[in-house]
């Protein structure tokens, strides 16, 4: 029964990953996440650190996390960095190490256009501890099957204007466990964030990221508040049904802390509990 229950929770939590890639609210914190084209962009240097704990009424809940640093390298013509990943789902462990570099176009003085790709190793597995075996049952191998992984992505920095496209999973890679079959399939993304000034020290910065794997579709948005260049806070809305808020203090302007608290609306989510999801970063202009 127990097996029976971690795989349910299993096979339901990739369902609210859109598939495969792992669901973040604030995406924006870590664009290379799913667009190496971003690398070095926004900032000089960039660092970020996030962890995401998804459902955490269930057993065998969903848990992400992220660690990131891309710069900008000007005798290269663009920005280089490199994404870390790490997701427990269920019996499923996934990690992913991806090289990012980026390509930047500088159109005047207020706008670049970037071509960014990504190549790595990823790997699963399936987690045999938490797993009841019949007696006769078949054994589960728990050793790591690695596959290469690629991703490609465009963006756009235009004054207050961020946006861009990309597909992750590339090559569709291949991890051949046998047992649990989980081979990523392409994701295509396509997001915009905008910041609206209000006043000196006031500014309203909405964001929204689209992701499909052509079977999923979902859409995140969110909107913050920024004090003086400081203090954020704001609200968001993930399609499947579930309503976010956030805070954070922008640290000296440098360094980042912040926080979000999701609710699931849905019947799956009202019997999860909570979602929670924290972020620490550095950015270097």
């Amino acid at each position: 029964m127990k097996s029976l229950i971690i795989a349910t929770v299993c096979l339901l939590a990739a369902s609210s990953y859109a598939q495969q890639d792992p669901a973040v609210t604030m995406f924006w914190n870590n664009y290379t996440r799913f667009n190496p084209a971003m690398a070095g962009v926004l900032y000089k240097h960039e660092g970020t650190l996030m962890a995401r704990n998804q459902w955490t009424g269930f057993s065998g809940n969903p848990t992400s996390y992220f660690a990131a640093y891309n710069a900008k390298v000007d005798p290269l013509y663009g920005g280089i960095g490199v994404n870390m990943e790490h997701t427990d789902i269920g019996l499923q462990v996934v990690n992913k190490a991806m090289l990012n570099y980026s390509f930047h176009i500088n159109v005047g003085e207020e706008t670049v256009i970037a071509i960014g790709a990504s190549a790595g190793v990823s790997t699963s597995k399936t987690d045999v501890s938490l797993y009841i075996f019949p007696d006769g049952g078949e054994e589960i191998s728990d050793k790591p099957s690695a596959a290469f992984n690629s991703s490609f992505g465009a963006a756009i920095k235009f004054r207050d204007l961020n946006a861009g496209v990309s597909v992750t999973n590339l090559n569709e890679p291949r991890y051949g466990n046998g047992w649990y079959n989980y081979d990523p399939v392409r994701h295509y993304y396509a997001f915009a964030e905008y910041e609206l000034g209000i006043s000196e020290n006031v500014a309203l910065k909405p964001a929204g990221l689209f992701v499909t794997d052509l079977n999923v579709n979902e859409l995140n948005v969110n909107v913050r508040g920024i004090l003086k260049n400081k203090y954020w806070f704001g609200a968001g809305y993930r399609t499947n049904n579930a309503l976010s808020v956030m805070v954070g203090w922008d640290i000296f302007e440098r360094y980042r802390v912040g926080y979000t608290y999701e609710y699931w609306s849905n019947r799956i989510g009202n019997g999860s509990s909570s979602t929670h999801e924290l972020v620490l970063g550095i950015r270097i202009k």
